[in-house]
Order: C-alpha cells, then structure tokens, then sequence
C-alpha cells in the first residue's frame, strides 16, 4: 500500500492498496481552476469505478456515449469499459474516486450479481436527487477518514466493510434510479455504428480508407467527428482499442506474439512500441 503525496495545487487524499492480485484506490481530490478544460485520454482498466462529482462540471465518454456528470451525481464504469474524462475549471473541480479489482471484496452470489447489476452500461448515472437519499456521501467520507490512516491495525478490514457498505447504498440508489428516468445522454448514432464496426473488426487491419468506404463519408469528415464527440482521434482509439484486446488475450495466456498478430499487426515491433506506450511495460512484464 501507498499514500501519494498531494500536489501543490490540489487538497488531495489518495491511497492505493494492493496485496497479490487485491487492488483498492481511492481518492478525494479538489483542484483550484488553472485552466478552461482538460482531457484524460481514453483509458481502461481491470477495476470497478466509483465517481462521485461534488462540485465542478466534467463530461465522461463511456464506450462511445457521453455523460455531462452534475455535483452530486454519480457515475459507475464497470471493467475494461472504454472511457475519458473532459474537465471544465470555471468552478473547483471536487471529486471521490473509488476503484477495486474483482478479487478485492469477497465474493458471494449476492455481491456478484450485485456487480453485475449495478454496473451494467444500460443505466451507469445515478443523479443528485436520488444520490442524496441515500448514505453514499457518509461512505465516502468515512473511506477518506479511513485513509488518513493506512497504518492502523484495522486498516484493511475496515477499508473492505466500508466499501461494502457503500456498495449497498449504491445498490439502493441504483434500483431507484433504474426505475425512474434515466439522465439524458448524447448519443451519436454514426459514432455508435463506427465503434460497433471497430469492436467486430478489432482482429483486421482497420484504416481510415476502409471506413470512408463503409460508412460512405470523407474520412476526414469522419476524423473530425470523431475526434470532437470522443476527445481522441479515431486511430488513436484503434490503436488504444487493438492493444486493450491484445493486452486480455495475453492475460488469458496468448503468447504477445501470437496476441499481436490476433489483432492484426503484422510487424512485432510496432505491436510492442504501442503496448509500452500504453502500459509503460512490455508485453511480458507487465504485472
């Protein structure tokens, strides 16, 4: 386990928690305005993502469909879920993050089919209103409390209590949210189709000339597009997409030769740039 410290410009409270393959990270994090916006690059990971907007504005972009987060609203992003994150510093940016791994909480039927439910894609934004019905703030103040301390004996177990704790507020919140409307949303149907072709076709040599002819528009008509509704250029997102594909198949045992050439990279080298571009690691050391 580790505690970060906090950069000059933020309150921050930040810890990361990992024993064998039991991850944890939660922050609390208020940034002071130094700029009009800020975009995340498109990322993915092993872990479940609770996000909790106090005050500010951000637009998340969850596999395609973009989500303008309000204070008090919450956001769920279940694992390997392709998402980025616009910020917009007019007003102090305040948010909790929790993620954990599968492996971190301890698995029953129940608190798997919780997961499951909880973090499917059709229904991630849980609003304000709802939000604040709930014990989902105490939870997240009580894991910061917690965090200041990462060296009590009681550390981990009350960590894992909290989280769970937590999760069941969600739960609650969840299945009110899922039964009245859902938050608006910004969907582009040329972009949805244009992942959707991407995501069938991960496995061939996918090119800007081979979704101009398609999807019959310019591709630079279609760059530009892309690139605005997605804060990532499309072959970027390709890239990004081929080598998060390669990444789980070499997880499951495929060789990184093998996983690369299954994504359709005919030259290793260029496989093996990308994925250290990416994971900061070669395909072999990556833990």
């Amino acid at each position: 386990m580790k505690v970060l410290p906090p950069p000059d410009n933020q309150y921050i409270v930040n810890v990361d928690y990992t024993r064998k393959n039991e991850t944890i990270f939660f922050h609390h994090v208020a940034e002071r305005p130094k700029k009009n916006n800020r975009n995340i690059l498109l990322e993915t990971h092993d872990k479940y993502e609770i996000y909790y907007l106090k005050s500010g504005n951000i637009q998340y972009i969850v596999e395609g469909t973009v989500y303008d987060l309000s204070p008090g609203e919450i956001i769920l992003i279940g694992i390997n879920e392709l998402h980025s994150v616009k910020i917009n510093y007019s007003t102090t940016y305040d948010r909790y993050m929790l993620q954990f791994s599968k492996n971190a909480l301890p698995l029953n039927n129940s608190i798997i089919n919780l997961m499951e439910r909880v973090f499917a894609p059709q229904h991630r934004v849980i609003s304000a209103e709802i939000v604040k019905q709930f014990k989902c703030l105490k939870y997240f103040k009580t894991l910061e409390t917690l965090c200041r301390e990462p060296d009590n004996a009681y550390f981990q177990s009350n960590l894992i209590a909290n989280i769970l704790l937590l999760m069941v507020e969600i739960n609650h919140a969840f299945e009110l949210s899922f039964s009245t409307k859902t938050v608006p949303q910004k969907n582009n149907n040329l972009i949805e189709n244009i992942i959707s072709y991407i995501e069938k076709n991960i496995e061939n040599n996918l090119t800007l000339e081979e979704l101009e002819k398609h999807f019959y528009i310019s591709k630079y008509y279609l760059s530009h597009l892309f690139s605005s509704h997605m804060n990532i250029s499309i072959k970027q997102y390709i890239v990004r997409k081929k080598i998060f594909y390669a990444d789980s198949l070499i997880q499951k045992g495929v060789s990184a030769t093998e996983a690369s050439q299954k994504v359709g990279y005919a030259y290793y080298p260029s496989f093996f740039h990308n994925y250290k571009k990416i994971f900061g690691c070669s395909p072999t050391n990556k833990k």
